[in-house]
């Protein structure tokens, strides 16, 4: 009595000792969708029975006593908020996850709203107060690692021999820009955003087709007398891009062994391929880092 559940308020104890569970209906909306997501996830299954979830043991529905209409009212709300599918066509009564969905992303968003991160219109860093714990639905906790001072980590890029680039990746590219030159006012270094330059120099956009990958790494090194150049709006580049073989990997290749000046740190909307690419185990380096862990600037 004196743990999670206590402590939550979910299980009570009469006088006589006897316990008793509080039924709860007063859920935050992105919690208990983060709840169903966790759940499912843990049973490896992207659709679920209302019905069954209502009585299975370590349901977010047992554990907070909803029946199953008490269960069907908090999953309408979710399906109109958009965060899943609730099915009830051709006698369907049943919850389907929608790709691309995390509980941890809901959770993150819970907190950006309860103003634990510092954000403006996206929610860009942690901030110090949010680096230890999220708190989960009953009594669980995600236990989240130290966010990344981007602020120190580009200013130690110039002391690596080789490796002398990262990637922080985007969620929005609404945002990406003005982020990308503060965290250059913060390092005392230079910002060029791609985008806006192809658009107001028509003699670079002539050349676009040229831009592959190779050309691009060539062409920053002449833009910049600093040590580290801090760059944004390369989407559309990447776009060309698709019709090359390997051009992703060749981009974080490239990342993994630049050891020219200037440093290359680049803002660049999340890529699973990026995410995902072996850059190894050089000096413990890091080279791909979420700007959702990162400390806000």
């Amino acid at each position: 009595m004196k743990r999670n559940f206590s402590k939550l308020e979910i299980l009570h104890q009469l006088p006589d000792h006897r316990l008793y569970h509080r039924r709860y209906i007063g859920f935050a909306p992105l919690v208990f969708v983060a709840m169903i997501y966790d759940f499912c996830t843990a049973r490896q299954v992207q659709l679920y029975q209302v019905p069954d979830m209502a009585t299975t043991p370590g349901s977010p529905a047992m554990v907070f006593g909803l029946d199953a209409a008490s269960m069907r009212q908090q999953i309408e709300a979710i399906h109109d908020r958009g965060w899943l599918r609730y099915e009830t066509t051709h006698n369907l009564d049943q919850i389907r996850l929608k790709p691309g969905n995390s509980a941890i992303e809901f959770l993150t968003e819970q907190f950006c709203e309860l103003g634990i991160r510092n954000a403006k219109r996206g929610c860009f860093g942690l901030t110090h107060a949010a680096n230890h714990f999220l708190y989960f639905g009953f009594g669980k906790f995600l236990v989240m690692s130290d966010p990344v001072d981007i602020v120190a980590l580009v200013r130690a890029l110039p002391s690596r021999p080789r490796g002398r680039g990262c990637i922080v990746l985007t969620h929005a590219y609404e945002g990406q820009r003005e982020w990308a030159a503060e965290l250059a006012r913060q390092t005392g270094s230079e910002h060029i955003d791609l985008m806006a330059l192809f658009v107001q120099d028509t003699d670079i956009s002539r050349q676009i087709g040229q831009f592959h990958v190779p050309r691009l790494f060539e062409f920053l090194t002449g833009r910049s007398s600093a040590p580290v150049l801090i760059v944004s709006g390369v989407e559309f580049l990447k776009a060309t891009w698709s019709g090359q073989p390997n051009a992703v990997s060749q981009f974080a290749s490239l990342i993994n062994t630049w050891d020219k000046s200037p440093c290359l740190p680049f803002a660049v909307q999340h890529d699973k391929e990026l995410e995902k690419y072996d850059f190894g185990r050089r000096f413990s380096y890091m080279f791909v880092i979420d700007q959702k862990e990162t400390l806000a600037l």
